[in-house]
């Protein structure tokens, strides 16, 4: 997807803040571009009944974009725009009394590792316009 695709289509942005902008509204800023973010919500939980039944795009890490083309059958492209590194930082926090649970050890660290293999994607569903299908 190019740039000028990217800004001209509409968006589903998930985020808990209220307002819809988000660091790829300010990546687009500084590029002097802008998107129009057509609907918003707090989780990603429902964003793939929102993508499947409208034509928005989602922008998104790679790997909640594997999983939503896993479960949906939708198709990912890559991001025109690169996520700054503090977009792929995840902070933790946890109640100190778990701190050295083995349990909450692992899953730790299993995040971490997830975290680390992240990359940001967008989301669409591709249609093809001669036969008027959405392409997987």
């Amino acid at each position: 997807m190019t740039l000028n695709t990217y800004t001209k289509v509409e968006h589903l942005l998930v985020s808990p803040r209220v307002g819809p902008r988000d660091w790829v509204d300010e990546l687009l800023a500084d590029r002097g571009r802008t998107r129009h973010v057509a609907f918003t919500m707090p989780t990603f939980g429902p964003a793939p009944l929102a993508l499947e039944t409208t034509d928005l795009v989602l922008t998104c890490l790679r790997r909640v974009g594997v999983v939503f083309v896993e479960r949906t059958g939708m198709a990912m492209t890559e991001c025109p725009i690169t996520a700054p590194p503090a977009v792929k930082s995840i902070d933790m926090v946890w109640h100190a009394r778990l701190g050295n649970h083995p349990a909450h050890i692992w899953l730790r660290e299993l995040l971490r590792e997830v975290a680390a293999s992240t990359e940001g994607v967008a989301l669409a569903k591709v249609r093809d316009a001669t036969q008027g299908s959405v392409a997987p």
